[in-house]
């Protein structure tokens, strides 16, 4: 379930590692991810509606504490159950939603954890986040301190930032694997609902599913309709070198140096215009949130709700 929470810095480093063009990446993700939404949204509204039926009684009004579990008798073994299941429900959903944020992170800065320095970096990323949310929790006296500046703070990350941001980043990722896009390939459709049903368990948290495995089935399903052998088709897409093949560029020196300027001067182009959105959008989303993490920091040091 607490998948869910980060579902949208889950998505662009799934979109990274999964095989196919970007047709086949935006089919499985996007189809998954309605699945998987469509599953919690149900099971949101029955906590909801249970949690109203339980705590809703005609002695809630006389309490007003942060905390409403502590509105109830230490004797009372229902509520010490659920007192049980809480602290569970923490430790098991704090690393599940931190640290696929921290995923999100490590591929925005290229930390790929197949080098040892990389590998430090990917850990020094969650210690850090770990001991920062620690110590907030430990000198903190009440959640509702925490509410105002880190709901605008994180609110603004998750649901402004990181949608710009991956705007911003999606055609680096579809560059980076332009082979896959310049294969007309067709995905097999037993194995394209074996995908997603995969991938939406593991956003709901049912199981764990290694991406590694997706990719193998995915490639061997793969059916080509261009003129490349299956097997050499399947050894690119599962990332393997093909000894079978080769492509040897034909043509007039010049007039490749003159094609390649010509790409390079329409990439230039194409990233400018695309800067001159992202930079302006960024510092205003930068500038009024900052103006609400102040006034909420100010609310604090005042005492004012």
């Amino acid at each position: 379930m607490f998948a869910m929470f980060s579902l949208q810095p889950v998505i662009p480093p799934l979109y990274e590692e999964l095989v196919g063009n970007s047709e086949v990446k935006k089919y499985i993700l996007g189809k998954a991810s309605d699945i998987a939404s469509i599953i919690l949204y149900i099971m949101y509204m029955i906590t909801a509606v249970v949690g109203c039926l339980v705590f809703y009684g005609d002695n809630q009004p006389e309490f007003h504490e942060d905390n409403i579990l502590v509105n109830f008798s230490s004797s009372d073994l229902l509520m010490s159950i659920v007192r049980i299941m809480y602290i569970l429900v923490v430790l098991i959903g704090y690393p599940v939603v931190v640290y696929q944020i921290r995923a999100s992170m490590a591929s925005w800065f290229g930390i790929d954890r197949q080098t040892k320095c990389s590998k430090i970096s990917f850990v020094s990323l969650g210690l850090i986040a770990t001991l920062i949310c620690s110590g907030i929790a430990f000198v903190t006296p009440s959640i509702l301190v925490i509410f105002d500046p880190f709901c605008a703070l994180f609110g603004a990350v998750l649901f402004q930032i990181m949608p710009l941001m991956v705007w911003y980043k999606l055609p680096k990722l579809e560059k980076r694997h332009q082979y896959y896009n310049e294969q007309d390939c067709e995905l097999d459709r037993r194995a394209a609902r074996k995908s997603i049903l995969q991938i939406a368990s593991a956003m709901i948290g049912v199981r764990h599913q290694s991406i590694q495995k997706v990719n193998r089935d995915l490639s061997a399903s793969f059916v080509s309709r261009t003129s490349l052998s299956r097997p050499s088709l399947i050894a690119a897409l599962a990332g393997l070198e093909d000894t079978t093949s080769s492509v040897f560029l034909v043509g007039d020196e010049r007039s490749r140096e003159y094609i390649e300027y010509s790409e390079e001067q329409t990439e230039e182009k194409f990233w400018k215009r695309r800067k001159m959105i992202f930079y302006p959008l960024l510092s205003a989303i930068i500038a009024f949130n900052s103006v609400s993490l102040f006034v909420s920091i100010i609310h604090i040091i005042h005492g004012e709700d």
